[in-house]
């Protein structure tokens, strides 16, 4: 359930006979943005008890089982596991809670958060599968690149822990810039000047031949 303006999301457990509900899990917008909906959620088919949880799980193991299925406690009857999506820490990730009925006092149980099964600088967008035998969960996500979408495989905590499981590996470094391009060649040195013309040649030299021969002038 989301109010009008967008600044709370809350996540309801309804009785189906009743129609009571009470709140499981409640995020609050921060820095006055908004809360963005979702489709991150997922019940499990078996509870999961980690060690914090194992007295809760072993309410009314004295005096049986109360009319519950066969070697199930009091506190198992009614308990459930879930996967919700949340951006608390900035980034939308996978959170693992286990809901524990209140049978004492009433007030209708409360959804313990177990871990977290993402983290980092990623989305998850997309819950695409849940394998419980193995204890993996496969989600859609950009965990290699924003601008890409891949199927991963997150991997099951340690186990009967209820930490978290360890961090993926952080992706790989940035590739290097490339070399800046080479400098470019030096420009070629001006030709040189061009050779000077060659000298005129030389005059011929005199002729030793006679002259030619002049009529003789008469005179007056």
């Amino acid at each position: 359930v989301q109010d009008r303006a967008q600044g709370v999301v809350r996540l309801l457990h309804c009785h189906k006979d009743t129609g009571a509900s009470h709140v499981l899990v409640e995020e609050e917008a921060r820095d006055g943005l908004w809360v963005n909906l979702h489709h991150l959620l997922r019940p499990l088919a078996t509870p999961i008890f980690p060690p914090a949880l194992r007295a809760l799980k072993a309410r009314g193991t004295e005096g049986g089982t109360d009319g519950g299925a066969e070697g199930e406690t009091e506190g198992e009857r009614g308990a459930f596991s879930f996967l919700w999506g949340s951006e608390r820490e900035g980034y939308m990730h996978l959170y693992l809670y286990t809901y524990v009925p209140d049978t004492e006092g009433g007030r209708g149980g409360t959804a313990h958060l177990l871990h977290p099964l993402t983290q980092g600088p990623w989305i998850v967008e997309a819950i695409c599968g849940v394998d419980e035998e193995r204890g993996l969960v496969y989600v859609e996500g950009t965990y290699d690149s924003p601008l890409e979408r891949h199927l991963y495989a997150l991997p099951p905590p340690p186990e009967g822990s209820g930490r978290p499981p360890p961090p993926p590996p952080p992706p790989p470094p940035p590739l290097p810039p490339p070399p800046p391009p080479p400098p470019p060649p030096p420009s070629p040195p001006p030709p040189p000047p061009p050779p000077p013309p060659p000298p005129p040649p030389p005059p011929p030299p005199p002729s030793t031949a006679s002259p030619p021969f002049l009529p003789p002038r008469r005179s007056a």
